[in-house]
């Protein structure tokens, strides 16, 4: 089958892919829930069984935000960690192949339906985890409790959709400031777990996670060794071009982490297209 995209193939594809799959989706989200639940629940002990029992306080509960933002984050890598899944057996991946439609196609519909599943499920759990941790609030203690929804979006929305990763570098007598966004590195890391996906048949989320830490600690000694030292002595010997220097090392970064995003998919599609019956 030729191998271009059909919008109408692909709609039948979620439709197929989204029944099949709908015992590990809910059981994803429900896990979800859970853990957002569980961590609002220890959390909020402390409080509920304190001598004057009362809610956290908003400081408290800004904190909450910004952690669960970061768990929500790890919630994302994970379920495109399982854009693959269910190909386990040779029954399953024969299905798989089945299927009419050609391995592009195939390979669009699972990473929508793990960026629904992560992103949107990812959001929506965290925030019926949080009604119900002001509906406990407010029995336990008999009163409304503060929501961690404004600071969660602040600060998902700082890592993920604006600034994941951002340095200020002064340029002129006003102090103005000029961010350099390495929003790469998230398209990166979700990149790479979609590879994980496609390269292991089971557990690629811990095996994920493995790599990449093993790979990014590689990385980081080598530019602190290798490449950190240059850029130290220019800084030193050049006081004046700070801002160039390290607003082009940030850039040059950021385009890396692109390419090598671009990479992963590429690489994650041939291992697709590779998948035997055998």
């Amino acid at each position: 089958m030729k191998q271009y995209i059909n919008l109408t193939r692909i709609g039948h594809l979620l439709r197929h892919e989204s029944y099949v799959g709908k015992n590990d989706i809910l059981h994803m989200l429900a896990g979800f829930f859970i853990g957002f639940c569980c961590y609002f629940i220890i959390c909020s002990l402390p409080f509920w069984t304190a001598s004057t029992s009362k809610p956290a306080d908003a400081t408290t509960c800004t904190t909450w935000g910004a952690i669960l933002a970061f768990v929500a984050q790890v919630f994302i890598v994970y379920a495109f960690s399982q854009t693959f899944s269910g190909l386990e057996t040779t029954q399953k991946r024969t299905g798989f192949l089945m299927i009419p439609a050609n391995t592009l196609e195939k390979y669009i519909s699972r990473v929508i339906i793990s960026a629904v599943i992560g992103f949107v499920g990812a959001i929506a759990t965290f925030m019926l985890a949080d009604c119900v941790h002001i509906i406990l609030d407010l029995i336990i203690t008999g009163q409304w409790g503060h929501s961690t929804i404004p600071d969660f979006f602040n600060n998902l929305s700082n890592k993920i959709i604006i600034n994941l990763d951002e340095d200020y570098i002064a340029v002129g007598p006003g102090e103005e400031k000029i961010s350099y966004n390495l929003t790469g590195l998230m398209a990166y890391t979700i990149t790479f777990f979609i590879l994980c996906s496609s390269a292991f048949r089971t557990k690629a989320f811990i095996k994920g996670i493995g790599i990449y830490s093993l790979v990014n600690t590689l990385t980081i000694i080598i530019l602190v060794y290798t490449l950190y030292p240059i850029f130290r002595n220019t800084i030193d010997q050049y006081d004046s071009i700070i801002t160039g220097c390290h607003g082009i090392l940030l850039i040059s970064f950021n385009i890396i982490l692109w390419v090598m995003a671009a990479l992963n998919i590429w690489w994650s599609y041939i291992n697709v297209k590779r998948i035997q019956i055998v």
